[in-house]
């Protein structure tokens, strides 16, 4: 479940460590409560992923909006977009 195509150019400078710890948080945004603030640092740079709304779509999929923020380099972006959960399990990006 990987939505970072809810895409911020600072990704382009996370190095490995950092892609980890960013993946894993958004993977525990996907069942925290809706408005926890998953937080992920590794000195270098650091982060949030945050549900800020859950709910059903015409198609009845549970779908979570989220809001992320990444820090690299002293350079800071935001980028927002919606997740809907697949019959298979998969979050899938419908609005980034």
């Amino acid at each position: 479940m990987a939505f970072t195509a809810i895409t911020l150019k600072v990704l382009d400078n996370l190095n490995e460590e950092a892609q980890r710890d960013h993946e894993a948080a958004q993977v525990a945004a996907t069942t925290a409560a809706v408005g926890e603030v998953i937080n992920w640092d590794t000195g270098e740079a650091h982060g949030s992923v945050t549900a800020i709304k859950q709910g059903t779509n015409a198609s009845g999929l549970t779908c979570r909006e989220f809001q992320q923020e990444i820090s690299v380099g002293g350079e800071t972006e935001k980028a927002y977009g919606t997740v809907c959960l697949q019959p298979d399990g998969a979050w899938k990006i419908v609005n980034p």
